[in-house]
């Protein structure tokens, strides 16, 4: 690098508040895009996840007499039953969707997302049993080792409105209302007597590699005379709404970033109204436009770039460690965030911020680029003229 370039980027990076104020404007705004990405990329994937331990499974077989499948990727498999049924309360109603399962169901990957709590031995009745979600618990106000009324809804079309009295067995809570508002578990066997249809029987099949080609690619093996679904088909308005509010989000992101970006532009701009005098010395003295460009490209996008990292530091620790707010939102009981999941486990999705980062990074260095040309007009008559 020319000496006079390095000299006078440094002298420009040192100056106090010159920069200081483009800097700290950068980081402010690089730290809540990389909490934003953080937040939602993580509130998605937990929000996946529940539908795919509790609901689903990466992979369901239903409508089946036998299935073959690779054994080197599964996790786990489980035997359901699936229905509906329409639970009551002492005051009010609520429709559930009943699924049957047996013991082992409630694995160690299950309760990662979902806090469950049976009713002792001692206080259990004759009667089968319900796990009850505690929204669904709280609704119709019923808690465990009560008594709930159920009709459930025939498979079949020879089937008939069957009412049935449970024991609430169980509370569970998987954070998500969504999920928690709709699903209720009783046992495997009592649920082959209340559903009939093959279709109701589901093979719900657990993967290590839960990657959506891993999970395509599996779903494609399956050898079956039934019907193969992934919880991406099954549940393709919120698997769609994901995908639709990622790219969203990366392009409002990315629109915040473009506005920022002339920012620095205008940084540039005021530094070289206010260097004018000591660029037209310098070009008396023999610096070419290049290197008086060159120059405060460099200062500029230094403390540019130093910016970004600050604020990708603070975003990324904000963002890991937002568990105390959100619990907080948990407890706020507000309606629109029952739409949201507030417990989950922090995700840093580096790939969106590396796309962000790598935008603002190029739009901020075209934006000085643009900004420093009209150093050319600078000349050292304006030493003399003072214009």
């Amino acid at each position: 690098m020319n000496p006079f370039v390095s000299l006078w980027s440094r002298k420009r990076i040192l100056r106090k508040g010159r920069l200081t104020g483009c800097m700290v404007l950068i980081s402010l705004v690089t730290a809540p895009l990389v909490i934003a990405l953080i937040f939602s990329r993580s509130m998605m994937l937990g929000i996946a996840d529940r539908f795919i331990y509790l609901s689903d499974g990466h992979v369901q077989i239903s409508d089946s007499s036998h299935a073959e499948y690779p054994a080197d990727n599964i996790l786990s498999i489980d035997e359901t039953v699936t229905g509906y049924a329409l639970m009551y309360g002492a005051q009010s109603t609520s429709s559930v969707s009943l699924k049957g399962v047996k013991e082992n169901y409630f694995n160690e990957g299950r309760l990662r997302y979902m806090d469950l709590e049976f009713l002792p031995e001692d206080n259990r009745s004759s009667l089968n049993r319900i796990i009850l979600s505690s929204h669904t618990a709280e609704k119709l106000n019923v808690k465990s080792g009560d008594r709930v009324a159920l009709m459930v809804v025939p498979d079949t079309d020879q089937g008939v409105l069957r009412p049935v009295m449970l024991q609430v067995g169980g509370v569970y809570s998987s954070g998500y209302e969504q999920i928690d508002s709709n699903l209720a578990f009783i046992d495997y066997d009592y649920a082959l007597k209340l559903f009939f249809s093959d279709e109701s029987r589901v093979t719900e099949i657990l993967l290590k590699d839960s990657s959506d080609k891993e999970v395509l690619s599996f779903a494609s093996s399956v050898s079956t005379d039934g019907i193969v679904n992934t919880w991406q088909n099954k549940n393709y308005a919120v698997y769609s709404n994901f995908v639709n509010s990622r790219q969203m989000i990366i392009l409002i992101l990315l629109i915040i970033v473009f506005i920022a970006s002339f920012f620095t532009a205008s940084a540039a701009n005021q530094i070289i109204e206010d260097d004018i005098p000591e660029i037209a010395v310098s070009k008396l003295m023999g610096a070419s436009d290049a290197m008086t460009r060159q120059s405060a490209f460099i200062s500029i996008y230094t403390v540019t770039l130093t910016g970004m990292l600050i604020g990708l530091a603070v975003g990324i620790l904000t963002g890991l460690n937002l568990s105390p707010v959100l619990k907080l939102l948990s407890k706020s009981e507000l309606v629109n965030l029952s739409y949201y999941l507030m417990d989950f486990t922090p995700v840093v999705p580096w790939g969106d911020i590396a796309l962000v980062l790598a935008v603002m990074t190029l739009v901020s260095a075209l934006s000085i680029f643009i900004s420093l040309r009209h150093t050319r007009r600078i000349t050292p008559m304006r030493l003399f003229t003072g214009l």
